[in-house]
């Protein structure tokens, strides 16, 4: 019987525990949005004249608002022309668009793709040794940030004599943890301000009996109160999370459009609504110092609250603007032919019988034997070298081939199955 028993409660908790429930995830959380960063060795530290180098970032959509093909981001790039020339050909509009999802069910933690933006031609002029220069990338997109709070309306604010116990008092709204998007709304204050008042005829409905003491009706007069006509007002503190600059949307301007007109810098768009009224905001456009802006946003005159009793209301707000970052990286440029220029101080012989030094390739690595081999191979005799990638299986090697293109081996990096500038011009250090 005891044995039965058991079974029976044991049965019951698999069944509530694999029953299936709610699973509520909370998106609109968070500081971020898209956040960007160089491929590794895409470019590497160290380029060398007359040979190209690639260029691939990685971006990552960390908010919750979805950049679509109808409205995309822009990648673009800037060098010093005079050092490290940008190989239009390889990127024909000079920019890539940019289109990624958001976070939700699906993604998790928002989408993320690899862009290739085409080669990098380094040139060295003049006799300074291995010159610096630096590369930036530069990323505009377009994003909103979302915020829906149920607040409370302060009807008796009209009434200082009105002692009721009342369903709900406004108070400050403290939003710490973000919206899913770089800019954010931090605090939300509110103010309940009497707009005018306004006569209302109450009936005084008083009975009325005839001469045997029988309710006959009541009377047809009416009393004048004034009643306080409401006008909620709401203090918005918003602040700059991310790393770069919000720039008003400004319709249907492109990010070209607004990056070069300075006036849109640090503006965004603010709509805010309380129920279905749309409030008015002052200014239109709200400016940005030091990362921080407030505006005030309050129901318009022809839409002010009448009555008495306090109640909920949803407050909901959307800020528009267009993001721009960017990041940048510096890198040395090596000529082969300069014999001054060794990287750690001892030449390289090809044939010391004959003392031809050389600097090693790009792709190169030097062996203790002063022997110049491809990095490639170079990490299947050593594979615990820094530079080397971790082997998936212990028994597999990297050999350099040309039979893989540039995007599979750019899909492969991040599994360390392949890399670049490991192997000459044209081919790529692949894991077998």
């Amino acid at each position: 019987m005891k044995s039965a028993l058991f079974f029976v409660i044991l049965f019951s908790f698999v069944l509530v525990s694999c029953s299936p429930g709610t699973i509520t995830n909370n998106y609109y959380t968070g500081h971020n949005g898209l956040v960007i960063s160089f491929v590794d060795d895409a470019p590497p530290d160290e380029v060398v004249e007359g040979f190209p180098a690639y260029l691939a970032v990685e971006v990552q959509n960390l908010g919750a608002y979805t950049i679509d093909v109808s409205n995309p981001g822009l990648l673009s790039v800037v060098t010093d022309q005079f050092y490290l020339q940008h190989d239009k050909a390889t990127l024909p509009d000079g920019s890539e668009n940019v289109f990624l999802l958001g976070k939700s069910l699906g993604y998790p933690t928002g989408e993320k793709q690899i862009y290739n933006l085409g080669l990098l031609r380094p040139k060295k002029y003049g006799p300074i040794v291995a010159p610096e220069t630096q590369i930036s990338v530069n990323l505009c997109y377009p994003y909103k940030t979302y915020l829906a709070e149920q607040v409370c309306v302060d009807l008796s604010a009209g009434d200082p004599n009105d002692d009721r116990v009342q369903v709900c008092e406004p108070t400050p709204l403290s939003l710490s943890g973000g919206q899913g998007a770089p800019v954010g709304i931090v605090s939300v204050d509110s103010l309940h301000l009497p707009y005018t008042y306004v006569n209302e005829n109450v009936p005084s409905q008083d009975p009325v009996y005839d001469e045997h003491g029988n309710l006959v009706g009541t009377t047809d007069e009416y009393t004048t109160t004034p009643i306080a006509l409401i006008m909620p007002v709401f203090r918005f503190t918003i602040k700059n999370f991310g790393n770069g600059m919000a720039i008003n949307a400004s319709g249907e301007a492109t990010c070209q459009d607004t990056i070069a007109y300075t006036p849109y810098w640090n503006t965004f768009d603010i709509v805010a609504h309380l129920g279905k009224t749309r409030l008015v905001c002052s200014p239109d456009a709200v400016r940005f110092i030091d990362d921080t802006a407030t505006i005030s946003c309050f129901v318009p005159p022809e839409a002010v609250v009448s009555g008495k009793s306090n109640y909920y209301d949803l407050l909901s707000v959307e800020l528009e603007y267009r993001y721009f970052e960017s990041v940048a990286k510096k890198v040395r440029i090596v000529d082969l032919t300069d014999r001054e220029y060794v990287p750690d101080g001892t030449p390289i012989f090809d044939d010391p019988a004959h003392g031809d030094p050389r600097v090693c390739n790009y792709y190169e690595e030097r062996t203790n034997d002063n022997q110049c081999i491809s990095k490639c191979e170079f990490c299947n005799r050593f594979p615990n070298t820094y530079f080397c990638p971790q082997r998936t299986n212990p028994g597999t090697t990297y050999v350099c081939t040309t039979s893989t293109t540039y995007n599979e081996c750019l899909a492969g990096q991040s599994a360390k199955t392949c890399a670049f500038n490991f192997c000459p011009e044209g081919s790529y250090c692949v894991q077998q």
